[in-house]
């Protein structure tokens, strides 16, 4: 399969934005939607406003549901917000958008600022410093356990992935950033590859759960996904024929600030 160049847009881009992205000789978008345009008339209108720039729909997600607190901690509610993810996997594959992303952090992206730098040629750029983050406290009422947070994700993928099956839309499971193991209490489940591909895993090697590929640019100490996150050749009894597929690679630049 070849690569295919695409860029994250909201539902709201403006048009001057769309026309912007067409000049740079991008065709396709990963679109993000809001909780109340998960319909087939909402994508639709989508994809029109889209086509009209030359653009089209290559994956979608939506942030409520792709990092969703309910269902990655386990919370009363979490069977709720697992059905509404099935309905919009329902939706993406009535109207043949190929795959959704998934991203295991219940509290976001964590960040220790926005500012500019010395590479950010004047731009204000998210800065991450890994001391801080780790030693922030508790995001919740409580520190969560590896354990407790797989059994969370294997909760969910059990209710997901036949609907995914039956849909034709695949997950890219986006690794957590920044690749620490534990920050503010919850351990990081996509922190490595190897762990989706521990023998105790093995239910979840299917040819419709891949992963997004971060690629960061700049010093070795900046970028670790490649390392973390390179695919593991010859496990046996996969059908993913000893790998797990890699459905988007996620380019950034890493640098110092």
């Amino acid at each position: 399969m070849s690569m295919r160049p695409q860029i994250p847009v909201r539902s709201s881009e403006s048009e001057q934005a769309l026309q912007f992205i067409r000049q740079m000789g991008i065709e396709n978008v990963s679109l993000m939607l809001g909780p109340d345009e998960l319909t087939a008339e909402a994508i639709r209108a989508q994809k029109n406003k889209l086509a009209a720039f030359g653009l089209r729909i290559s994956d979608a997600a939506c942030m409520e549901l792709q990092k969703n607190k309910s269902i990655h901690l386990g919370l009363p509610d979490r069977d709720h917000e697992i059905d509404r993810f099935n309905q919009m996997l329902r939706v993406f594959g009535e109207e043949e958008i190929p795959f959704t992303s998934i991203a295991w952090q219940p509290n976001g992206i964590l960040r220790t600022a926005w500012k500019v730098g010395e590479y950010t040629r004047g731009g204000v750029a998210m800065y991450c410093d890994q001391n801080e983050i780790l030693a922030r406290p508790n995001a919740e009422d409580r520190a969560y356990t590896e354990d407790e947070i797989w059994d969370n994700f294997t909760y969910f993928m059990e209710r997901v992935i036949p609907v995914a099956e039956e849909t034709g839309v695949r997950l890219a499971l986006h690794p957590n950033d920044p690749p620490l193991a534990c920050m503010a209490g919850i351990p990081s489940l996509i922190q490595a590859l190897r762990r989706l591909l521990a023998g105790k895993r093995q239910r979840l090697r299917r040819p419709d759960v891949g992963y997004q590929r971060a690629v960061r640019r700049g010093p070795p100490a900046l970028r670790p996904f490649p390392e973390r996150q390179r695919p593991a050749a010859g496990v046996r009894g996969s059908p993913c024929r000893g790998r797990l597929r890699r459905h988007v690679r996620h380019h950034e630049t890493a640098r110092g600030l």
